[in-house]
């Protein structure tokens, strides 16, 4: 069996230091255009003993395409003067993007007689028989690993003697590199009997643990002579298991199995015999395979037909099945076949490659184990006690239960959060220090890829507030967030896991959005419908999205309500505009919709002053139109036995791709009297310009003298200077970016352990028919300590790998492709911008993902002031750390080592 393994490790620990994100080193190169990214974070004592932690600013490096593709292969076949020869081949791209290979093929010399009529045609099915009659001259675009058979057909001349050879060329060449493959193709004219041997199967595809799937073995003798002795061999590759009994031959008929274990029982009708032995001990003594990794012929199938006359034909066929336990990959499978032609015996003949893809099966479980990967196992992940205004860190474990390398996004639930309010949350990578970044570009922080079995620690950490009325158990129940992690392969697989903290000290129905009645940003309280839309969601043609649905008992009896639904106002149950599905659904158990339950059409009961949460599944048509506007829908909530009501109206808007991106968050300290600058990143990575876009910042401190000012990066230096003006509004058109600087200022009397977040909104408009209005926000937390140090991260190019910046290059803040088996060199600079001495400074860092640790033999990595601590080997990942110990006033102590792009 063929597997491509990528191995995964992750950061394990980090205390006070410079940390680059970091997830995983895999076998296989990045598919071009992958984007690594990196931030970087630093911890620290101020001069009054308190740990501080800052991030840096986020740098990108993009994978280049780099072309390379496989020919199969070489072949020697016998033919016959005056009729056709075919060869099978396998053009399969290996390189790490898009491409299209140009195919031909053309007599060699030095032979005895060239061939006619040589022609390339499809092998689309992938049984070594062209497909049409049609030519081709190309594979047409073939994605990264993706193979194309084809099949190469010519014509012997009549005027071929016996035993005379002609030579082919067959030539594959990329489109994207120019570069060349070939392989030599021979035909061996014979006067005597030919056996022609083609291998197929009854499907090309197949999920793990599946089948049976009917292998055949199509034989052929076109020649004026009798052959004898024909042996049919095939040894199926690991995961592919033999099914006993199956054997078919086509002269004994369909229905009539052909015994597994005698090797001398000649089954068939008069002359025409065969002799299967397949898979049994008993099968000794045979031909054996010669593509296999064994001499024993008790672990394959052999078909032994005793003769073949001239312009016969026929069929050995027999099923298999899949290991349950098999991973996503293609399983190849070449027969053999040798035999008498009435001078000679000829052996080593070979079939058409066979393929069947192991499909991908994604699958995964989140729960607060790491030795145990079942649903439920050590949740929720639970903490007992956490102290007013401290940080509290809950460790998820997500588990690929699939049997493909798998990405999952980690989504955080902070609207259904019971946490108190002002209560911040963020994802941090294993180490609890690194922050989440999005690997695979789809705006959702994710683990990074996860090999099948494997599993990886994500941390949750809240930081609760200082408010008094936060203390308290929450009545008895606690507080709970809920995380969901969803497979980048398969959206619709998710798994939910719940974090929970125990202390930190008459007939009437309302029907809510977002949260109940009293909670974190409810919408629609009070008697419905309303004259707007409360909520909406956007969604393509064809796609599905749920509205969370709140059905509150605002009475003081229990009591249960129908669901239902209306297109129009007034309400007329059960209709909803043409070709669109409306279903409600409990919650599965992740309290935010992520996950469905069972459909139902009521509440059951609930209590007086209770709720509950309804999921409100909409699917549109796939032809559906755009249409540029919302189109309402309206939810009811119906007592059948006292009548209360409640109508609530949201909308949904079809519309095409639109993305707006604004990243990272942000921490760091500043003393009082004292400012802070933070780096941010908008971009317009959807599909649709945005135009107009507006920015805001608040913060939650403004009210004791905190204030914020936003900036573009005017001069494109990628630092705030005196050139860069405060921003205004602005377009971004598709793919573009604009840096934006947060100038945080802290009052004068401001104390220390303060911390202020702000909250910084970018609004744009894109027009996709109907102008919608975007919003997506980051938040900068910045605490109060007498010591302060800004951490920025810089890179530059290294193509030759000889430790120094290429020529024309110096470190910066730009964003730059980079081709796997080049360098790129970091410059990280931790900056004491305070008046107070910062101690035990550690500066560390971790190899990206994609990337290994380059050393230029010994003389990186490199540090301004103290020492190395560690680092990792050439060519191996993990920690880059450095000792700086004190850093005085206005000091800086630089760590520059490199990385190989994979």
């Amino acid at each position: 069996m063929n597997q491509n393994k990528k191995s995964h490790q992750f950061i394990n620990y980090l205390m006070v230091f410079l940390l680059l994100v970091s997830g995983a080193v895999n076998a296989k190169a990045p598919v071009a255009g992958t984007i690594i990214k990196n931030q970087a974070t630093a911890t620290y004592k101020d001069s009054a003993g308190i740990e501080q932690t800052a991030t840096s600013n986020l740098v990108e490096t993009v994978i280049q395409q780099v072309g390379a593709f496989i020919l199969e292969s070489d072949q020697s076949r016998y033919g016959i003067a005056g009729q056709l020869v075919s060869f099978p081949h396998v053009l399969t791209n290996t390189g790490n993007g898009d491409d299209t290979f140009t195919l031909n093929a053309s007599n060699l010399t030095g032979d005895n007689y060239d061939l006619t009529n040589i022609t390339i045609y499809p092998d689309v099915n992938q049984d070594g028989v062209a497909d049409s009659l049609t030519p081709i001259t190309d594979t047409g675009v073939l994605a990264s690993e993706e193979a194309f058979y084809f099949v190469v057909v010519a014509t012997v001349p009549d005027s071929a003697t016996d035993a005379q050879t002609a030579d082919l060329l067959v030539e594959g060449v990329s489109d994207f590199s120019g570069a060349s493959q070939t392989n030599a193709d021979e035909v061996i004219v014979s006067d005597k009997a030919v056996i022609q041997v083609t291998k197929s199967i009854s499907s090309n595809s197949g999920e793990a643990g599946s089948g049976p799937y009917t292998v055949t073995l199509t034989y052929s003798n076109q020649s004026t002579s009798d052959a004898s002795n024909v042996i049919l061999i095939d040894a199926l590759p690991e995961g592919m298991n033999y099914v006993a009994n199956s054997g078919e031959w086509s002269l004994t008929g369909s229905g009539v199995a052909l015994t597994d274990n005698n090797k001398t029982d000649a089954q068939g009708i008069g002359a025409d015999t065969v002799i299967y032995c397949a898979y049994h001990a008993d099968c000794t003594g045979l031909a054996e395979a010669s593509m296999d990794a064994d001499n024993l012929s008790t672990n394959q199938v052999t078909a032994i037909i005793a003769t073949v006359v001239s312009g016969d034909s026929g069929t050995i066929s027999f099923d298999v099945t899949l290991d349950s336990t098999l991973e996503a990959s293609t399983l190849l499978n070449t027969a053999e076949f040798q035999y008498f032609n009435s001078a000679v015996v000829i052996t080593d003949q070979k079939t058409n490659q066979v393929p069947l893809e192991v499909i991908a099966e994604p699958g995964v479980v989140a729960n607060g184990s790491t030795t145990n990967d079942a649903e439920g196992i050590d949740e929720p992940v639970s903490q007992t006690t956490a102290t007013l205004g401290s940080t509290v860190a809950f460790d998820n474990v997500i588990w690929n239960r699939g049997n493909s390398v798998d990405t999952f996004d980690i989504s955080v639930d902070t609207a259904g959060s019971t946490f108190p309010t002002g209560t911040t949350f963020t994802l941090y990578h294993s180490d609890g220090y690194t922050p989440l970044l999005d690997t695979d570009n789809s705006s959702v922080v994710d683990t990074g890829p996860l090999d099948p079995g494997e599993s990886y620690t994500v941390v949750l950490k809240a930081k609760l507030p200082m408010t008094g009325s936060a203390v308290g158990d929450n009545g008895g129940a606690g507080f709970d967030v809920t995380k969901t992690a969803i497979s980048a392969n398969d959206p619709s697989v998710s798994n939910p896991v719940t974090d929970h903290l125990d202390e930190i000290t008459g007939s009437e129905v309302d029907l809510t959005n977002v949260a109940a009645i009293g909670g974190a940003g409810v919408l629609g309280v009070g008697p419905g419908p309303e004259t707007n839309a409360q909520s909406q969601l956007i969604l393509a043609p064809g796609e599905s999205g749920v509205f969370k649905l709140y059905v509150n008992n605002t009475s003081t009896v229990a009591d249960s309500f129908d669901l239902t639904f209306s297109k129009d106002n007034p309400f007329v149950a059960g209709t909803a505009p043409a070709g669109w599905r409306v279903a409600f659904h409990i919650d599965a158990g992740a309290t935010n919709c992520s996950t469905l339950g069972p459909v139902v059409n009521n509440t059951a009961l609930i209590a007086p002053g209770d709720s509950k949460l309804i999921c409100a599944k909409i699917t549109l048509p796939k032809n559906a139109d755009f249409s540029g506007n919302a189109v309402s829908i309206y939810f009811r909530v119906q007592s059948p036995l006292t009548q209360a009501s409640d109508i609530k109206h949201d909308a949904v808007y079809m519309t095409a791709a639109q993305n707006l991106i604004l990243e990272p968050d942000n921490r760091a300290q500043v003393e009082p009297g004292s400012s802070v600058v933070y780096t941010h990143d908008i971009h317009n990575s959807g599909n649709t310009v945005f135009t107009g876009i507006n920015m805001t910042s608040t913060d939650t401190l403004a009210g004791d003298g905190w204030t914020s000012v936003l900036y573009e990066d005017t001069d494109g230096n990628g630092v705030l200077s005196a050139g860069d003006l405060p921003v205004g509004s602005f377009d971004l058109g598709i793919g573009e970016r604009k840096t934006i600087f947060a100038k945080v200022f802290a009052p004068a009397n401001a104390p220390l352990g303060a911390h202020n977040l702000t909250d910084i909104t970018a609004i744009g408009t894109t027009d996709a028919g109907t102008p919608v209005n975007i919003t997506v926000k980051a938040q900068d937390m910045t605490f109060v300590a007498m010591s302060n140090m800004n951490i920025t991260k810089q890179q530059a190019p290294d193509v030759n790998c000889d430790g120094d910046v290429d020529g024309g290059s110096v470190f910066s803040f730009d964003a730059f492709q980079a081709q796997p088996g080049t360098c790129v060199l970091y410059n990280l600079t931790a900056t004491n911008t305070s008046s107070s001495i910062a101690k035990n400074v550690r500066i560390d860092d971790a190899i990206p993902e994609f990337t290994s640790h380059f050393t230029d033999g010994g003389a990186l990595p490199t540090i301004t002031q103290g020492s190395i601590v560690q680092s990792p080997a050439e060519g191996d990942t993990g920690l880059v750390e450095g000792s700086a110990g004190d850093v005085n006033p206005g000091g800086s102590v630089s760590l520059v080592f490199g990385v190989m792009v994979e």
